[in-house]
């Protein structure tokens, strides 16, 4: 039996997980924190045009929610987020949006839910290609999206060939075992 294949695959995983519990996590992270800081600079930017003052609640509120998810990014996960959410009260999407809805210009409040709403992108693209089950899940689906019918008659005629040889190969090895 030759161990080549086996042991080619046996690599493949292992560097497969090496790269995505290695450099890709933190590759993830880091592009999330970029989001963050730039939806922090756009309600910064909203305060220094003068569309929300400085010293508002409203702006250290939701200025404080986002630098709270830069400062805990790298801890979240999919388990640790679904614990949070079931041991913690509502109070803090509820401030975030009495936040946004006490601003007094539409302009702020657009820029204001526009900057959250890409905080909460980044969050979740995050923790999702942190996963390993939903990366996977994501690039199955992705393969689903761009598959079309003549793609996926040359992947079945490429299955069927295969095995017809195969069909063919056992019956030869029947053939010498009889």
């Amino acid at each position: 039996m030759d161990i080549t294949p086996n042991l080619f695959l046996l690599v493949a995983i292992f560097l497969f997980i090496s790269i995505f519990y290695g450099p890709w996590q933190g590759l993830c992270v880091d592009w999330a924190r970029q989001s963050m800081f730039e939806a922090r600079d756009q309600i910064f930017d909203a305060a220094a045009a003068g569309l929300i003052c400085f010293d508002s609640k409203e702006y250290r509120t939701l200025r404080c929610s986002i630098e709270r998810m830069i400062r805990f990014c790298h801890e979240i996960s999919w388990p640790r987020l679904l614990l949070f959410s079931m041991l913690s009260d509502k109070s803090e999407s509820t401030e975030i949006r009495d936040a946004i809805g006490g601003l007094h210009s539409d302009r702020a409040r657009e820029i204001s839910l526009r900057a959250m709403k890409k905080v909460a992108r980044a969050t979740f693209l995050c923790l999702t290609c942190r996963s390993i089950f939903f990366v996977a899940l994501f690039f199955l689906a992705r393969c689903a999206r761009y598959m079309n019918e003549g793609l996926l008659m040359t992947i079945y005629n490429l299955v069927d060939r295969d095995a017809e040889r195969f069909a063919h190969y056992t019956a030869d090895r029947r053939a010498k075992i009889a």
